[in-house]
């Protein structure tokens, strides 16, 4: 089964549909809790990563989330860079 991190990002997305569409087996995460479902687990980079295990059954991995909006890095370069660095890492 392939982990698409980030899976509801509008990159992430079209993948999941791409893939689905070829009969890949597919479970995305979301950072938001409500969108949480059987083919969506809940990951939020912006948040305490312990603890979290990918979903059983994942053999292989696509990042997809990140931080993207230029001003958004620009307002606030450590919070961005954790995501988009720190925590992206703590998941390999």
């Amino acid at each position: 089964m392939w982990l698409l991190v980030g899976g509801d990002s509008e990159i992430g997305a079209e993948t999941a549909a791409y893939m689905r569409a070829r009969q890949f087996e597919v479970i995305s995460t979301t950072r938001r809790s409500k969108s949480a479902a059987a083919d969506a687990v809940h990951l939020d980079l912006g948040a305490d990563l312990e603890g979290w295990e990918p979903p059983p059954g994942a053999k292989a991995a696509c990042i997809f989330a990140a931080v993207a909006r230029l001003a958004a890095c620009a307002a606030d370069p450590a919070a961005t860079a954790r995501i988009n660095v720190t925590q992206t890492l703590a998941l390999v």
